[in-house]
């Protein structure tokens, strides 16, 4: 019997790898925030995917918005998480949302964004929240202007989205980004290699 596209994404996210690093992920944002800090709040997922960790959140009681580029992925939030609303967005576009989020999950995304538009999307962020939950990989360099143009790989996938390359900033870059939006934030290592997982928040006026 043939493997449909549908079969071939849910045995990749749902699989080993994606298992291990949501676990990874959640288990650090759980000792970061207090117990309920989420409850009654509004939460944004940037790139999604199936939205298992958008899921979680909408259990701890938040209202939960997730977006993926990828429409196939916005309906198997759909189907699977009917508390969350999934709503396909391109994060190269303008930010479409004209109402904030009291928090923002940007996790695994922005190393797939085309280096022009990295600022930006940290930027539209830091202006639509109070929290900012940010993981990339990173370049390892300490200057904080330098972000590193990658020519994107084969396609491993055939429904992933097809761009032509991705970026690796350098943490001063993620970092001087975020202080430049009046944001504060504690960094921690995450997955081995050069990520690293934010949390932000916005500093008082």
């Amino acid at each position: 019997m043939e493997t449909t596209q549908p079969q071939m994404m849910q045995a990749d996210y749902d699989g080993d790898h994606y298992t291990r690093w949501r676990h990874e992920r959640l288990s650090l944002i759980s000792r970061y925030y207090p117990r309920y800090y989420f409850q009654g709040k509004t939460v944004l997922e940037c790139g999604a995917a199936y939205g298992h960790i958008g899921r979680i959140f909408a259990n701890s009681g938040a209202t939960v918005t997730c977006t993926d580029q990828y429409e196939g992925w916005v309906d198997i939030i759909t189907a699977r998480h009917p508390m969350v609303q999934a709503l396909q967005q391109d994060l190269i576009d303008p930010w479409p949302f004209t109402t904030p989020f009291d928090v923002i999950v940007s996790m695994g995304v922005l190393y797939h964004l085309p280096y022009t538009h990295a600022e930006q999307h940290i930027i539209d962020c830091c202006t639509n929240c109070n929290d900012l939950i940010l993981e990339t990989d990173t370049i390892a360099h300490e200057h904080p202007h330098v972000i590193l143009d990658v020519p994107k790989p084969p396609i491993e996938h055939q429904w992933e989205p097809v761009t032509t390359n991705y970026c690796l900033p350098s943490v001063p870059y993620v970092e001087r980004v975020l202080s430049a939006n009046n944001f504060s934030f504690y960094r921690v290592p995450c997955g081995g290699g050069g990520r690293h997982l934010w949390f932000c928040k916005r500093c008082p006026s």
